[in-house]
C-alpha cells in the first residue's frame, strides 16, 4: 500500500506542514501499513506518474473553497506539453512568448480546444497531448468543445481565428525547442549525502556521515537518517 501527498511549487509552509500530518493520521488509520512518499511538484516519483496515463497536469488557482476562489472553467487556458517519458502539462501564461518549436501546447479557448504541435516536438509527445486534449474536451468542457490539431509550421492566414482571438497575432518568431535529453533535476543534481539524526545527548544533532555510495553497516536502528539531494543553481 502507497500513500503518496503531493506539494505544489507555490503551496504555503501551512498546507505543507497540514499535508504531511494528514498522511500521517491516514498511515495511523491504515495500521502503519503505507509507505508514504513525499511527491514535489517537477520532480514526482516514477510510481506517482504512473498513476496519470494522460500525463500530470499543474494548473494555477487551486481548488475552490470558503479561502481560496477559482475562476470559472470556461477562461481561456493554456497548457505546455512536455516529456518523452513523463509527460506533464503546465498552465503558463497565455501569450505566443511561451510558446517554442519543440513542445506540444493546448488552448482553451471559448468551446474550442487547440493542440498546437512544435514542428520539432517528439511523436509520444503528440500522442500523449492528443489525449489529454480530448480528455478536456469530453470531460472538462462536457463534450462541447471540439479538438483541432494545429501544425507549427501554418502560417498566419492558417491559424485557427478562435487562436488569433485568445492570443492576437503570430510574432515573426516563435522560440526555439528547448532539449529533451536531460531534465533539470539529472542536469543539477549532486551526489547524495547520508545524515544521521539523533537527541540522545539531549537536543537535536545532524552529523554528516558521508557521500554515496553508502555503506550497509552505518544503518542502525535505533538511529534515524535522512538522505538529501543537494541542488545547484547554474550560474
Amino acid at each position: 500500500m502507497d500513500l503518496h501527498f503531493w506539494l505544489g511549487k507555490d503551496s504555503s509552509t501551512d498546507e505543507k506542514g497540514a499535508a504531511a500530518a494528514l498522511s500521517t493520521h491516514l498511515d495511523d488509520a491504515l495500521d502503519d501499513l503505507p509507505i508514504q512518499h513525499r511527491e514535489v511538484e517537477g520532480r514526482e516519483s516514477s510510481k506517482f506518474a504512473g498513476y496519470f496515463p494522460n500525463g500530470i497536469q499543474y494548473l494555477w488557482g487551486g481548488v475552490a473553497s470558503g479561502f481560496n476562489h477559482v475562476e470559472d472553467d470556461s477562461k481561456t487556458r493554456l497548457l505546455h506539453v512536455k516529456g518523452k517519458r513523463k509527460i506533464v502539462a503546465t498552465e503558463v501564461e497565455v501569450s505566443w512568448s511561451s510558446f517554442n518549436h519543440g513542445d506540444i501546447f493546448i488552448l482553451e479557448h471559448q468551446d474550442q480546444v487547440y493542440q498546437w504541435n512544435g514542428n520539432e516536438s517528439n511523436p509520444f509527445e503528440r500522442v500523449k497531448a492528443c489525449r489529454l486534449a480530448n480528455k478536456i474536451a469530453a470531460d472538462e468542457k462536457h463534450g462541447k468543445a471540439r479538438v483541432r490539431i494545429v501544425e507549427d509550421c501554418e502560417s498566419e492566414d492558417t491559424i485557427p481565428s478562435g487562436m488569433l482571438d485568445a492570443l492576437g497575432e503570430r510574432p515573426a518568431e516563435i522560440a526555439p525547442a528547448v532539449s529533451d535529453t536531460l531534465t533539470p533535476i539529472e542536469v543539477h543534481r549532486k551526489q547524495a549525502t547520508l545524515y544521521h539524526v539523533t537527541s540522545d545527548s539531549g537536543s537535536l544533532t545532524v552529523s554528516d556521515i558521508g557521500k554515496a555510495p553508502f555503506e550497509q553497516e552505518k544503518l542502525l536502528r535505533q538511529w534515524f537518517y535522512t538522505v538529501l539531494y543537494k541542488f545547484f543553481k547554474k550560474k
